[in-house]
């Protein structure tokens, strides 16, 4: 997988677990597919991929293993 979790959440790769907190209650805020209409479909996805970010950063372990 190359995708950039950290990138995906607007942060670089030193980010603390807290600004990884922070960015994403952030950024599920503002994609959460309750916030929209059932057309736009584009903003599920994105909710998706900033979730897979944060449990994949959030996990000591996952973050590990991506790092």
């Amino acid at each position: 997988n190359n995708r950039d979790y950290y990138a995906d959440l607007g942060l670089n790769s030193n980010a603390s677990p807290d600004e990884i907190k922070s960015a994403f209650h952030r950024l599920a805020k503002q994609h959460h597919p309750d916030r929209k209409g059932p057309e736009d479909n584009g903003d599920a996805s994105e909710f998706r991929k900033v979730r897979e970010a944060y449990e994949k950063l959030s996990d000591p372990d996952e973050k590990a293993a991506y790092d």
